[in-house]
């Protein structure tokens, strides 16, 4: 079930980010990595943290699921704090406060003084809830 829910968030994203953002490569969980010591331009590291999950009982086995997407926009000192605002209206527009594929993502907190060795950023944060029932 984790990793279904993991996998259908990565293809929601993906897709959007495609579209919007081809040229900007991503760090996906478990996939082929970019080594940030090659990069020159940005690029995304996408993660997933759940919440702890609850049980419900209506008659019916349900659970819901919560958490946060984890979307680090990073950039070059100096580079692309532009940039990095709008990759952050990006998500605002297209995930935050909407249900894709069943997912309802919340609002949106963008943490400007994000940084990795050698890497300024933005981490953008969107929790998220979902229902899985009949499990």
């Amino acid at each position: 079930m984790f990793e279904d829910f993991r996998t259908k968030v990565m293809t929601v994203y993906s897709t959007l980010h495609g579209v919007a953002y081809p040229a900007v490569l991503v760090n996906y969980p478990n996939r082929i990595n970019y080594d940030p010591e090659g990069q020159t331009d940005p690029f995304v590291i996408f993660s997933i943290v759940f919440n702890k999950t609850k049980q419900l009982s209506l008659g019916q086995r349900d659970l819901q699921l919560s958490g946060r997407l984890l979307l680090h926009y990073l950039f070059r000192p100096g580079t692309g704090s532009k940039q990095s605002a709008q990759y952050s209206d990006f998500i605002l527009d297209k995930i935050a406060l909407r249900t894709l594929s069943g997912i309802v993502f919340q609002e949106l907190t963008p943490y400007t003084d994000s940084k990795l060795e050698g890497w300024d950023g933005t981490l953008n944060v969107v929790p998220f809830t979902t229902q899985y029932f009949n499990i």
